[in-house]
């Protein structure tokens, strides 16, 4: 069943938490804003990591959605459908931690993913 929300919304604001730990180098918060600059709503709980992939030499920094542990392992808590909004998060978030740890922006990472630690 579909019901009107009557909520506008064409703007999100990124928040970057800075953390050292194992693999985890930040934590993420995107807030949602409406025309009158108001939070709406906020999706907390994505993780930027540095993960090993067997394609790279090097560990390449991530971001993970929000995900919640089961029995089956870490279900995503936050699903986007559209590939080009998922890439959309992914490449704010990145420039979010690029502007906050005074490293690379997304224009210098492939599909708005990955980039090598040492560019940090």
């Amino acid at each position: 069943m579909d019901i009107s929300f009557g909520i506008h919304t064409d703007t999100i604001r990124v928040v970057i938490f800075k953390k050292n730990i194992g693999s985890i180098v930040a934590f993420a918060e995107i807030h949602f804003v409406n025309d009158a600059k108001k939070v709406i709503f906020k999706v907390k709980g994505f993780t930027i990591k540095l993960k090993q992939f067997k394609r790279a030499n090097e560990p390449m920094l991530c971001v993970d959605f929000p995900a919640y542990p089961s029995k089956r392992g870490y279900m995503k808590s936050f699903i986007l459908e559209d590939i080009e909004h998922w890439k959309f998060f992914n490449k704010a978030i990145l420039n979010a931690y690029a502007q906050e740890s005074g490293g690379v922006d997304a224009s210098e990472l492939k599909d708005y993913e990955d980039v090598k630690p040492e560019k940090i």
